[in-house]
């Protein structure tokens, strides 16, 4: 990351603010809901991302100084100066100040609504929770400006406020898509699309090598170096996100939700759901609503 920018961010003030209105009655989909700046030295300094409550949104954490760590479904990652996390929320990881650090300066978003959490949950799965900002990149100011104008502490409305969470979109899009994919990442594009057109059918991991043309071996472990994740997780945590969309905008029975995710026993959907969120499909509608 430009040294430049990492100054110009540690220069702000060290607190955090919330964004206390929200119009409901205003169909916008990508908000901001807090910021600030931390610096973290305590070892107590932990989150869980399956205990945090029931409502969905994701966290943004840009690394200025010292040391972090994230433990995620892809791995356990440092983050380092330059380091951007992203993690939504409920899902499994934690992250935390590790004992051989002896403390952690960042700059944070917390951001919800539907659109943006679908560009979210894309850049998860491409960039695996982490983005190593260039020095080219624009998170750094977009970071700088809608901060300063949170901590100004002037009056945002909504529509500016959505028109600030559009913008760091965009931003995160840009640095996602111009890291280069893994060499093995291309081959496996046709098996991703076909997961993902025909969820609701129950896919193995035999025929995904068959569409790759490789062994079941070679496939599965050619897969889990270029996505993060073995073939397995990946189509469970496809068939999550599916169902947590569904579950947010219609009104299907959640056995017909597991139909749709591919799992024709409710019971296991309900099981499989609760053990990721740590609550049912029930309870997470109606936080959602």
């Amino acid at each position: 990351m430009d040294a430049k920018a990492l100054s110009h961010l540690r220069l702000l003030p060290l607190k955090s603010v919330s964004v206390f209105r929200r119009e409901r009655r205003i169909p916008l989909h990508a908000m901001i809901s807090s910021g600030g700046h931390s610096i973290e030295s305590s070892k107590d300094y932990s989150w869980d991302g399956a205990e945090r409550g029931t409502a969905s949104f994701a966290v943004l954490q840009l690394t200025l100084a010292g040391r972090g760590r994230l433990d995620a479904r892809t791995g356990s990652s440092d983050l380092t100066p330059g380091t951007l996390m992203i993690v939504d929320i409920p899902s499994p990881h934690r992250y935390y100040l590790p004992e051989a650090s002896s403390h952690w300066e960042f700059v944070f978003l917390v951001v919800y609504g539907s659109e943006l959490m679908r560009i979210v949950s894309g850049i998860e799965r491409r960039m695996a929770n982490m983005i190593s900002v260039s020095e080219k990149s624009r998170i750094p100011s977009e970071f700088y400006r809608i901060l300063k104008i949170l901590f100004s502490q002037r009056s945002l409305d909504a529509f500016e406020n959505s028109a600030l969470a559009y913008s760091l979109c965009m931003a995160l899009l840009e640095d996602s898509y111009a890291v280069p994919a893994h060499e093995d990442a291309p081959r496996f594009e046709a098996v991703k699309k076909h997961l993902h057109d025909n969820l609701q059918n129950g896919i193995g991991v035999s025929e995904m090598a068959d569409m790759a043309g490789l062994s079941r071996s070679h496939f599965a472990r050619l897969f889990k170096e270029a996505e993060g994740m073995s073939p397995r997780d990946y189509v469970e945590d496809l068939r999550l996100r599916h169902a947590l969309s569904l579950l947010y905008s219609q009104s299907l029975s959640v056995k017909e939700i597991a139909i749709s995710c591919g799992i024709p026993d409710v019971n296991y959907f309900c099981r499989l759901f609760r053990r990721h969120t740590g609550m049912s499909p029930g309870e997470y509608r109606r936080s959602a609503l």
